[in-house]
């Protein structure tokens, strides 16, 4: 770039946004009409929305670098809507715009995202007579030499594509972002419940996704069962098979967050997931991510009303636990978490992690998680509500398991952290 249109554009972005930090600033003293948010809106300016982008070149009202997040509060926006953007960014820079979308919707809100689909391309490659299709026309691509060469350029786009997404795949990352899988759907090119989303796209070639923040649940299914598991492969058929022997009034599901395990652990898994393809859902990690980010990671894809640990490598002895302790959470509203006995070798415990059972009551995609405290348990439900015990083992600790990644002490600490952001965030609202 010629310098001294390098040093131009510099000075066009440090004027906008310093202008841009007054801008916000006036959008939300706004009172009278919903908050629109038009990410990285290019040429494509949108009237009644606030547009934003980083090219001091394009018409915009907020110029912002959104690699360093969006330049709004927590639960601030009504709207949020990008058309052929995400694919822009890279599957990391994609989840961390998720998760920032997340954060500044209001309870209610919602995330309209327009993309090019991935299992549409697909489709067109596998066609003789692909040349025919309607998107070759509606990207002006008659000329392409190939489908092989039409395929790359709507893969890569000369470089500008880092990451191209199909419905399950965008699914599965808002998820772990936080918006709850119910509340996740696909729409019709210009079809929305809202009307500040109807007719919006431009592009006819798209994946449209919409995902409103929403806590509400669910009838089915009531709980999650998580996982946490690495190097276990001589025990999580055990652990999989007391899961599974439960007898219930109702539908529980099973996530298993699998840390990068170097043994068989994966291959076990995956073989359950075949038997059980409507209760096990599996979150494999190429490699070890750490007891902590592994355990937040599962966390926050929970949306169901209940949730309950176990270690890879424990087992449940009874096989009425879940019922029996949902039977006395749904009888005590006020009570938060659940606990019985756990045998371990050197006697029993009152709060094994393999005990749990608790009220899905904290918003944890919101919540920052820090592992350096190695406070109580139950912290974390202290100011959320009553603590329930029942005086009866119904599991076992397996004390040989070489590598406990849903160790006490750490499940300890990862608790008390979320708890004791929970509580600063309550009193800051609060205030």
């Amino acid at each position: 770039m010629n310098p001294i249109k390098m040093m131009k554009t510099t000075a066009g972005r440090v004027v906008g946004h310093a202008r841009s930090f007054g801008k916000v600033q006036f959008y939300l003293s706004r009172k009278d009409q919903p908050l629109k948010l038009h990410i990285g809106c290019g040429r494509n300016y949108k009237e009644s929305w606030i547009n934003i982008d980083f090219d001091p070149a394009t018409r915009k009202d907020i110029l912002h670098d959104l690699s360093k997040g969006i330049p709004f509060p927590d639960n601030s926006v009504d709207f949020i809507y990008n058309e052929h953007f995400i694919e822009h960014l890279s599957y990391k820079d994609g989840f961390a715009f998720m998760n920032e979308a997340y954060r500044v919707l209001k309870p209610g809100g919602v995330l309209r995202i327009a993309c090019p689909d991935l299992d549409f391309m697909i489709e067109g490659y596998t066609k003789d007579n692909w040349r025919s299709q309607e998107w070759v026309g509606l990207i002006n691509a008659h000329w392409y030499p190939s489908k092989g060469y039409a395929f790359n350029q709507n893969l890569r786009e000369d470089g500008e594509h880092r990451y191209m997404y199909n419905y399950d795949d965008l699914a599965a990352r808002l998820n772990e972002a936080g918006f709850f899988s119910h509340h996740i759907h696909a729409k019709k090119m210009g079809h929305s419940t809202y009307p500040e989303l109807q007719n919006i796209e431009r592009r006819a070639d798209s994946l449209v996704v919409e995902a409103r923040k929403d806590r509400s649940f669910a009838q089915s299914p009531l709980l999650t069962v998580v996982v946490l598991s690495r190097n276990n492969e001589t025990t999580i058929v055990k652990t999989l098979d007391s899961i599974l022997a439960q007898k219930a009034d109702f539908k529980f599901i099973i996530k298993v967050a699998e840390d990068g395990s170097k043994d068989r652990t994966q291959q076990v898994l995956l073989e359950y997931q075949e038997k059980h393809p409507d209760v096990i859902r599996l979150m494999m990690n190429g490699r070890s991510l750490g007891a902590e980010k592994a355990l937040h990671r599962v966390l926050k894809t929970i949306d169901t009303e209940y949730f309950a640990f176990i270690e890879g490598g424990d087992c449940w002895t009874d096989t009425g636990k879940l019922q029996m302790q949902i039977d006395a959470l749904r009888e005590n509203p006020q009570a938060a978490v659940s606990t019985h006995l756990t045998s371990l070798k050197d006697g029993p415990s009152k709060d094994h992690p393999s005990s749990l059972v608790c009220r899905n009551v904290l918003d944890l995609p919101s919540i920052p998680f820090y592992m350096a405290r190695k406070e109580d348990l139950y912290s974390l439900y202290s100011s959320a509500g009553n603590s329930l015990f029942i005086d009866k083992a119904m599991a076992e600790h397996n004390a040989a398991e070489p590598v406990s990644l849903f160790s006490k002490p750490r499940l300890k600490s990862a608790a008390y952290s979320v708890m004791s952001s929970y509580r600063k965030r309550k009193r800051k609202a609060g205030s």
